[in-house]
């Protein structure tokens, strides 16, 4: 036995955590772009980016769309590759959408002007990006979607809000606005005219929400709200405004009925709507505390026979809300903390909700926990206690890219975009990143991948001879900050050429409550191995 034993001591939080702010997340970045996410499902195993670079010259459309779309596996079992422009050059992207097929293949939409193109044209692909075609769509005036829909309240849909492309049936998968009609683009790129205004008017045809299967879609009229489906048959939702031109989102429930977001024009008023049998309820007067930020937002339940709403602000608790034609407006839980909810997201199984909430930054910040945090709370619970935090700082136009509430607990890693905001006047726009992007050692922007479920790596344990007759041994210490018993897994990893999968040794501890363990000697001990790093 040798004389001397050295000891290098590691501590291991392995769920980072304080008491009252609960964790942060770490993350890693996708981009070292500013990216804009495509309208597409949260729930897809593609997703779909603009990444734009820096563009001076007169853009016709208040957005920054100057760049290039990459499609991302969410898996990673392919490798990222831009899709459009094929040609490596950038255009100028007004829209852009996603639908996967049922066995995963990503049908593409497109509206884009791109170098020597006078105008806009719109392009569909079947396959992921590998061909396109052109679609034959008026492009009177551009189609908004990148960049300028509205801050992201939650829901299956990423981009969503006031976007004028909606996802479809697997027969037509995307329906669009453009010059005051609508159309619904078919998967062999045809586009069949759904709806058109009363000739001689100013465009004002607006999508404003879609039903879960995506065949009837809400449209904002001259002067109604009304639904449309795939065959072009109407039905009236709203026959009059809070003021002329309001701003409508919502959706279609499972039995016909609709809830509708209402924002009057050029103001900060406005109601949440719920529509049944052609019986209007106010069931909320909406504020709009800046250009952002609703008082009260609803978002459908899994199954589209409902809503969850939250109520907040006002210097009130926060109030999260349930709404069926069946049992009319519930409430689940009062939050006298008064958390800034800004997203809701519905499980699946109907009985989890993925809350997201925004903590102000004060102007001087001296705090290590950031914006947003996120909670998954389970239906009979009170309101979530903790918040775990991602380090970003979060612009208004934020939000999840990929989430699957389900499984967001056990681990699955999620997808979510601190978003950007155009910059530039004059009808130019300039888009940089806020820094290097992935180089930083603290990007706190773009579009990044995360997991509730963190993995801590040590880089180095050992038990090794050293020099003068020495032993060194790794010692680390773990520990549980939670109130809950935790399971550990760990894993060693052998250092040296040649290492494969099936040389690392793998194993699970258990550790009580707010337990504090020593594991010395850990390689040895724990692990089983005379000598190795």
């Amino acid at each position: 036995m040798r004389d001397q034993v050295r000891r290098l001591l590691i501590f291991a939080t392995f769920v980072l955590a304080v008491t009252v702010q609960a964790r942060v997340i770490s993350y890693a970045p996708y981009t070292d772009r500013t990216a804009y996410p495509a309208h597409q499902s949260r729930m897809n195993g593609h997703f779909l980016l603009l990444e734009a670079v820096p563009f001076s010259t007169f853009a016709p459309v208040p957005a920054a769309t100057y760049g290039q779309l990459v499609l991302y596996d969410f898996e990673g079992a392919e490798e990222p590759r831009v899709v459009f422009p094929q040609d490596g050059s950038n255009a100028i992207i007004t829209a852009a959408a996603l639908r996967e097929t049922d066995g995963g293949t990503p049908m593409l939409f497109v509206q884009a002007s791109k170098s020597g193109q006078n105008g806009y044209v719109s392009w569909l692909s079947v396959d992921g990006g590998s061909t396109w075609k052109t679609v034959d769509v008026p492009t009177t005036l551009p189609i908004p979607q990148l960049g300028v829909t509205g801050a992201d309240n939650g829901g299956p849909f990423a981009s969503y809000r006031y976007s004028q492309v909606r996802i479809g049936s697997a027969d037509f998968p995307f329906v669009v606005t453009s010059g005051g009609a609508v159309y619904a683009i078919a998967a062999n790129g045809t586009a069949k005219k759904l709806y058109e205004q009363t000739p001689g008017l100013a465009p004002s045809v607006m999508l404003a929400g879609r039903d879960r299967a995506g065949t009837q879609f809400l449209l904002r009229t001259n002067s109604q709200l009304i639904s449309v489906d795939l065959n072009g048959a109407t039905k009236t939702i709203l026959s009059s405004f809070i003021s002329q031109q309001p701003s409508f989102e919502g959706f279609i429930t499972a039995d016909g009925s609709a809830y509708i977001d209402e924002r009057a024009t050029n103001s900060q008023n406005g109601k949440l709507w719920y529509v049944r049998a052609g019986i209007k309820a106010e069931l909320f007067s909406i504020r709009w505390t800046d250009n952002t930020t609703p008082t009260v937002f609803a978002v459908p339940t899994a199954d589209y026979s409902g809503a969850w709403i939250i109520e907040r602000g006002g210097g009130r608790p926060t109030t999260l809300y349930l709404h069926t034609a069946a049992n009319d407006l519930q409430k689940m839980w009062d939050d006298i903390t008064a958390p800034d909810v800004e997203a809701l997201h519905a499980g699946s199984s109907g009985n989890k909700v993925l809350v997201q909430v925004h903590r102000p930054r004060p102007a001087v910040d001296q705090r290590i926990f950031k914006d947003p945090a996120l909670a998954v709370w389970h239906v009979g619970d009170p309101a979530p206690r903790t918040y775990d935090e991602l380090f970003m700082n979060e612009q208004w136009n934020k939000g999840f890219i990929h989430v699957d509430v389900e499984k967001i607990e056990a681990g699955e890693p999620f997808v979510f975009d601190s978003g950007a905001a155009p910059t530039g006047g004059g009808g130019g726009v300039i888009i940089s990143p806020p820094t290097s992007g992935g180089g930083d050692v603290l990007q706190e922007w773009g579009v990044v991948r995360a997991s509730l479920k963190q993995r801590l790596v040590l880089p180095t344990v050992g038990r090794t001879h050293g020099a003068f007759g020495s032993d060194w041994v790794s010692d680390v210490i773990i520990q549980n900050p939670l109130d809950s018993v935790q399971k550990i897994n760990l894993r060693y990893v052998p250092s040296g050429d040649g290492i494969i999968a099936t040389e690392a040794k793998e194993l699970t501890i258990t550790l009580g409550a707010s337990e504090i363990r020593l594991i010395s000697d850990i390689v040895g001990s724990l692990f089983q191995i005379e000598s190795g790093i």
